[in-house]
Parts: C-alpha cells; sequence; structure tokens
C-alpha cells in the first residue's frame, strides 16, 4: 500500500513484487535478468534467530536467483522482490509533520553495507552528512505523508548513479536517534521535542 501511494504521489520506486508464488517470483527474477538487471528480496519485518553455537543470523535484504524461489520455500511466507537499484549512496530521511530532515549514507563505502548499509552493524563505520533533499522529493514526501494521514516517519531512499532519489520504504515508528549520534549536525532530538510541544 505504501509503494503505491508512494508511486501516485510522485516518488520513484523500484520495479516490485510482493508475493509468494513460486511461478511468479521466478518469472519477475527472469524478467529483471533479462533487462539486465539483478533482484533483491527482503522481509515485511526483520527476523533473526540463535544456532546452536549460540550465534546470531539476521534476514536483511539479499541477492536472489532464479533458481532460490522453490514453491517450498515461499508459499507460506510472501517476501518483497525488487529490481536492484544500482547505488552511489543512501538515503535515511526523518519527516516530523512538515520538516524533513534527510542523512546521506556512504553505504559504497565498506563491501559489507554496499547492498544495505544495516548489515554492517556498526553504523559510525559510514559516512554520514546532511543532504539537501530536491524539491520535487519533498513535494512528493509530504504528498504522501498527508495521503497516509502520518505525522511521523524515517523513510529510506537510495540515491541512484544518475542522482536520482528511489524510495524504499517508510517506518512509522522508525529509530532517528542513532542518526544524530553519527551526525552530530542533525539536531533530531531538539527537533522532536519541538514537534511534540507544538502539537501540530
Amino acid at each position: 500500500l505504501h509503494l503505491d501511494i508512494a508511486r501516485r504521489r510522485g516518488l520513484k520506486i523500484p520495479r516490485t513484487l510482493i508475493s509468494n508464488s513460486a511461478d511468479d517470483i521466478t518469472h519477475f527474477i527472469r524478467a529483471n535478468r533479462e533487462s539486465g538487471k539483478r533482484t533483491v528480496v527482503k522481509g515485511f519485518r526483520n527476523s533473526s534467530w540463535v544456532n546452536e553455537a549460540d550465534q546470531r543470523s539476521t534476514f536483511s535484504t539479499a541477492i536472489i536467483d532464479e533458481g532460490k524461489a522453490p514453491e517450498a520455500d515461499v508459499r507460506a511466507a510472501p517476501n518483497i522482490f525488487q529490481e536492484y537499484v544500482e547505488k552511489r549512496l543512501e538515503v535515511r530521511l526523518t519527516v516530523m509533520g512538515k520538516s524533513l530532515f534527510a542523512a546521506s549514507i556512504d553505504s559504497q563505502k565498506h563491501e559489507k553495507s554496499m547492498l544495505d548499509f544495516r548489515r554492517i552493524g556498526d553504523w559510525t563505520k559510514l559516512g554520514c552528512l546532511p543532504i539537501e533533499i530536491p524539491q520535487a522529493v519533498s513535494a512528493a514526501i509530504i504528498a504522501f505523508q498527508h495521503a497516509c494521514n502520518f505525522n511521523f516517519g524515517t523513510m529510506d531512499f537510495i540515491v541512484n548513479e544518475e542522482g536520482e532519489w528511489i524510495f524504499l520504504e517508510t517506518n512509522t515508528v522508525g529509530n532517528f536517534l542513532w542518526v544524530e549520534n553519527v551526525c552530530g549536525e542533525m539536531r533530531l532530538l531538539d527537533a522532536m521535542v519541538d514537534f511534540i510541544i507544538s502539537g501540530t
């Protein structure tokens, strides 16, 4: 629903399939491959488990090919499949009312974070700086928030090699203070306090 509303309000999104049909998933992956694109898969929420050796594993964004989508693996649990977007950087954007705060994340700096910056674990290893939001993107975000009746959100974007902002997802209860911790120029706690006090 969020992706559909985002697209209708002017945000660019990757080609996406949400499904538990092995046939549809295989066709989607094959179509991406034939157009020179890879496919990523991600769940609807973060999942983690601990094995017998007391090691924690987490399911996060991963590259998937046609051979890894057998019906037995997907029919009980739909996932999100998207065309992989080559990225210049990632952006974590926090929305408080009509105030937008965007931080660029140099996810291409380390091999472990290239697919998804969250995979590196220690986000302080990545460069994080305030970034100006294109005017068309700002307007589309405000329109999206209004259409969804949201007052707050943390959004993830990819900035591709052409400089386009590609919307991935929003979290209406997302953590935002870590951005201030790694990018002290962004006074997000002060902004949140002002936002709550204002009541608007």
